[in-house]
């Protein structure tokens, strides 16, 4: 009779390896793999930015002014007639967003919009310079999971990150 000691398996102490490091990953890495608050943070971050920049645009293509009203909760925006002698009216007109027919950004439930200094609403020229602000720059920070800062510039207006 012939007895093989070339048996093919896993040892006790390897299994409990393998289970000790999948325990491991459930614990840790699989639960931040699915939280989506910083994700979420992030991307409505960049939908500020590139509303932003829309408004900008609209405000020098259109020769208007571009309004944008600013809470801890949301971005409004609309559009002003202009004149040279009067600067920015005061009737307002929807300035529709690209992303769908409305004219309100509302920050998801886990996110607030704050500014520094301070300021619940500004303009874009039709040049595209920012009509509200002081000597200093207008910054604007998205906090969520995660906080997100970007400036406005005083004389051009262009939008950046800090």
């Amino acid at each position: 009779m012939f007895i093989s000691y070339n048996q093919r398996g896993y040892s006790m102490v390897e299994l409990i390896a393998v289970m000790v490091i999948a325990g491991v990953l459930a614990a840790v890495a699989i639960p931040r793999f699915f939280d989506t608050n910083v994700y979420q943070t992030r991307g409505f971050n960049d939908q500020v930015v590139s509303s932003l920049r829309y408004a900008q645009s609209i405000a020098i293509a259109q020769n208007v002014c571009a309004g944008v009203a600013i809470t801890s909760s949301r971005l409004t925006f609309n559009t002003y007639s202009y004149s040279s002698t009067n600067g920015c009216g005061s009737t307002a007109t929807p300035l529709n967003l690209p992303s769908g027919t409305t004219n309100v950004l509302y920050a998801p439930s886990n996110i607030t919009i704050g500014t520094s200094p301070a300021l619940s609403s500004f303009s874009f020229d039709p040049l595209g310079r920012p009509v509200v602000f002081s000597t200093q720059q207008q910054k604007i920070t998205v906090t969520g999971d995660g906080s997100y800062t970007f400036i406005i510039e005083n004389g051009t207006g262009y939008v950046h990150s800090s």
